[in-house]
């Protein structure tokens, strides 16, 4: 059944990777481009060389890894997100935005994913958690935005309550794992950019730190578990 995962994540996650650019493509303006202010071009960003196949290499690694680690339906919304997420963080490296097109009806489909695996396993707890910190990482990354909205946008904020959702849906120690993972990863890439000749002003994608930690969350979750059960 791991083989059966891992290929099924490969050809999930993979697949969506291959059509990233239609997706991008097809992304509506930004409503500050529509009041007459500069918004990105997403069209010209679909039609960066190589886009597709690089995302389909990723997403069937990624997607793999997490069907190895957490099995058919232990994966599942992590391909969803996972499959998502190369979009996102596409742009969000690109124009810094993580389109609401994308992140919003997730917040929608996410619960309803969780909540349908949850119920049919007979698990409502991990529903129940899930919910919770998906709550807590809303409220944490809500207060950052407010104290500093300049460095963190409300994109990062709504992403980070779905990777609150599906990392506290495995555990609590994955939730904490993945939203650590995440701070942690930003720390580095701002000490890179300073190193690089950057200021403190140079604008730093969140989302694609928020995204890498919850699958470091997802493909460690096993063991993150049992060490934390074991203190």
């Amino acid at each position: 059944m791991t083989a059966v995962a891992a290929a099924a994540g490969a050809l999930i996650v993979g697949g969506a990777g291959l059509v990233s650019p239609r997706v991008v493509a097809g992304l509506p303006r930004p409503r500050d481009l529509l009041a007459g202010e500069p918004g990105p071009d997403y069209s010209r960003l679909a039609r960066a060389r190589g886009l597709g196949p690089v995302a389909a290499g990723v997403g069937a690694a990624v997607g793999a890894l997490l069907g190895w680690r957490l099995g058919l339906s232990g994966a599942a919304p992590y391909w969803h997100l996972a499959a998502v997420g190369l979009v996102l963080v596409y742009v969000d490296i690109r124009v810094h935005r993580l389109p609401d097109a994308l992140v919003l009806p997730s917040l929608g489909v996410a619960p309803l994913l969780v909540g349908g695996l949850s119920i049919g396993g007979g698990d409502l707890w991990s529903l129940v958690r899930a919910l919770a910190g998906m709550a807590a990482a809303w409220a944490a990354f809500g207060l950052l935005h407010t104290v500093q909205p300049s460095g963190l946008g409300l994109g990062d904020v709504k992403l980070a309550a779905w990777t609150g959702l599906v990392t506290a849906w495995l555990s609590w120690a994955a939730l904490v794992v993945g939203l650590l993972a995440a701070v942690g990863l930003g720390g580095v890439v701002a000490v890179g950019v300073l190193a690089g000749g950057g200021s403190r002003r140079t604008a730093v994608p969140f989302g694609p730190m928020l995204l890498a930690g919850a699958v470091i969350a997802g493909a460690a979750a096993g063991p993150v578990a049992d060490w934390w059960l074991g203190h």
